[in-house]
């Protein structure tokens, strides 16, 4: 427990996932299923949904968050199935969208900065509640 360690200031913990059709799409496993989740992924709309928690010390004083972002994955081939498959295997849905160019995404509705990172609004959001 991180907030016990700190006596004074905030402690912010954060996980994302990446889900299709209400199934959550973890790291994958093997190259099987890096091909698997990216040909799942190519041209359908998704979710990337980051929850966090915000800890104000002394008082531990908790305020939660969920950040929702819809994808929208771009199609494709089966050559760039393969190719992308072999270079994303420590990503959650098997993607980064900040790799040079954002060879993923079609188009999103949401928070950008959910699907690459933290996002910041959200964050704020939680330290304005903490006050």
């Amino acid at each position: 427990d991180v907030a016990r360690c700190v006596e004074k200031g905030l402690v912010l913990g954060a996980d994302t996932v990446v889900s299709l059709k209400g199934k959550i799409l973890g790291k994958p496993s093997s190259q099987k299923s890096a091909e698997k989740m990216l040909a799942a992924l190519s041209g359908h709309w998704h979710e990337v949904c980051t929850g966090m928690v915000l800890i104000a010390m002394p008082g531990k004083k908790e305020s939660t968050a969920v950040c929702k972002t819809r994808v929208k994955m771009r199609k494709f081939s089966k050559a760039e199935i393969l190719y992308w498959s072999q270079r994303n295997h420590d990503k959650a849905g098997c993607y980064a969208a900040q790799q040079k160019g954002n060879p993923f995404i079609d188009t999103w509705q949401g928070d950008f900065d959910n699907i690459v990172g933290l996002p910041m609004k959200c964050v704020k959001h939680l330290i304005r509640k903490s006050k």
